[in-house]
């Protein structure tokens, strides 16, 4: 469960990767019909180079998770805390930190009542690293605009965009972005039984910030720092 949820988080960032032409009747950000023949697609808003934000996936069958995860392009480094909703308990119950200029994950289990009794676990890293519209991504493919609304009273609602794309043609996704800001606010993740395996997420962004504010999360976690207690996995 965690795993997955890991993988969908990382696709969120590859938005503006990627700035694909429209040949096939796209609609334009105005709302009318693109010409194939003479236009391209919109440009996607560009999310920050860093930011953080809580994650929850409201397409859960049976626990509900929440994230509080951190992104760098300038570190290439991404981090986040896991806790279980509705516990009453807002207590992490594992952290994850990824170095993909190093090449590593972090991984530590915070289950326990005593910090001095986390497990820390360090593996390779072999992910891809989804960076913001400074890089071009080759992994994105399909992106399209599927249109805009608005969230309120007309003139000072949340106006927002939609756009749909894939990426290594195989896992479908569908986000919606505020035109002020270009902040995150519902993302679909999809794919086929047996790729990443059957992804089915639906996740709802809540306290996104334009900076990362929690720092622990981009540095090698406390349980991690004594080489002794990391597992090599």
């Amino acid at each position: 469960m965690l795993a997955i949820t890991t993988f969908c988080l990382l696709v969120g960032t590859c938005l503006g990767a990627a700035v694909m032409p429209g040949k096939d009747g796209m609609m334009s950000g105005n709302g009318g019909m693109m010409d194939g023949d003479n236009m391209t697609m919109p440009t996607i808003c560009c999310m920050p180079q860093q930011w953080e934000s809580s994650m929850v996936d409201l397409n859960t069958q049976d626990k509900m998770y929440a994230l509080r995860f951190a992104h760098d392009d300038v570190s290439m480094r991404e981090g986040f805390y896991v806790m279980e909703v509705g516990t009453g308990n807002d207590k992490p119950i594992m952290q994850v930190f990824k170095d993909f200029a190093d090449k590593k994950t972090y991984t530590v289990t915070m289950t326990f009542a005593d910090p001095k009794d986390y497990t820390c676990t360090q593996s390779a890293l072999n992910e891809h690293f989804f960076a913001g519209c400074t890089h071009k991504d080759t992994t994105v493919h399909n992106l399209r605009f599927i249109g805009d609304a608005t969230v309120g009273p007309a003139g000072t609602g949340l106006h927002y965009d939609g756009f749909t794309f894939k990426i290594d043609n195989e896992v479908e996704i569908t986000m919606s972005f505020s035109r002020d800001g270009c902040v995150p606010l519902m993302e679909s993740v999809r794919s086929p039984p047996g790729v990443y395996p059957g992804l089915n997420n639906l996740f709802m962004f809540l306290d996104f910030v334009p900076m990362v504010a929690t720092k622990e999360l981009l540095s090698i976690p406390a349980a991690c720092v004594n080489a002794a207690s990391a597992v090599v996995g």
